[in-house]
């Protein structure tokens, strides 16, 4: 072991220039590797520090259940999808072919309703409500909305 460290340290001597090129690649992929695990692979929350504070303002699935069944007892819905992802609730209406655009908003807008003044402030809420027909020359309509946790009300995208 010792002539193995004489032979090394010879080595090392004879070949100054190469030595340290080779000692400074070393260090730099050992760095490149701490920040390509750290970046890539290192986070286990994928959402990393923006649902901080969802604990207190937590919906359940059986609350978001309650919100879609008493959606769906409305006579001009069709059916109704509402989901949680992270810091946003979903909601995926289809309306009766019967059901106007204005109607649709409104019964979005009702929506609202059901979630308390904290729930409104902290979560992003989707909307994506559409016509069922059956005719393939009536697509219906199909809007989008949201509301943020700083807006008022729903922005609807396309009316």
């Amino acid at each position: 072991m010792k002539k193995f460290f004489s032979g090394l340290k010879d080595m090392v001597m004879r070949h100054k220039l190469l030595s340290m090129i080779c000692l400074l690649a070393f260090i730099i992929i050992v760095v490149l590797f701490y920040v390509f695990f750290s970046i890539v692979i290192g986070g286990e929350d994928k959402y990393g520090d923006r649902l901080d504070g969802i604990e207190k303002v937590e919906l359940s699935d059986s609350r978001l259940d309650d919100v879609e069944k008493s959606i769906a007892d409305n006579g001009d819905v069709h059916s109704v999808k509402v989901r949680l992802q992270g810091k946003i609730v979903y909601f995926d209406i289809v309306f009766n072919k019967d059901t106007s655009k204005d109607k649709a908003k409104e019964i979005a807008n009702k929506t609202l309703d059901e979630f308390d003044e904290d729930e409104k402030n902290f979560y992003d809420f989707e909307y994506i409500l559409t016509q069922n027909t059956k005719e393939k020359d009536d697509a219906g309509f199909k809007i989008t909305g949201t509301k943020g946790p700083k807006t008022e009300g729903i922005s609807f995208i396309k009316s």
